[in-house]
């Protein structure tokens, strides 16, 4: 029964939470990024925009490409937080239903000895 268990949670630790947070949590947040051309931003960084080599065009691309990387990362930030939480849930799950089985037995093993 034990080797069960052990075996069980192994599973759930090493398959199913790891799948869940790449389906809920990175996924989207990698996708997300590439919606808002964040990452295309953040690798062109030191570019100018339209190929400019003034020193005012250098410094409008970095204070424009500063700002999409910063709102683009907390937009996708944003968009992950329900799917951390679904994560956390599932994480724990486990953990919970051995909790509620121990206090069950608890209450039983005390109320039984009260009477």
């Amino acid at each position: 029964m034990r080797i069960i268990i052990v075996n069980y949670f192994t599973w759930w630790y090493l398959f199913v939470v790891k799948k869940a947070f790449t389906t809920l949590v990175f996924n989207p947040f990698v996708f997300s990024l590439y919606k808002t051309k964040t990452l295309p931003m953040l690798k062109n960084f030191s570019v100018p925009l339209f190929r400019s080599t003034e020193w005012g065009g250098k410094y409008f691309s970095f204070f424009i490409r500063s700002c999409w990387i910063i709102l683009g990362t907390a937009i996708s930030f944003l968009k992950v937080i329900p799917g951390l939480f679904f994560w956390l849930a599932i994480t724990f799950v486990p953990v919970l239903i051995w909790l509620q089985v121990i206090n069950f037995l608890i209450i039983n093993i005390n109320g039984a000895t009260k009477r």
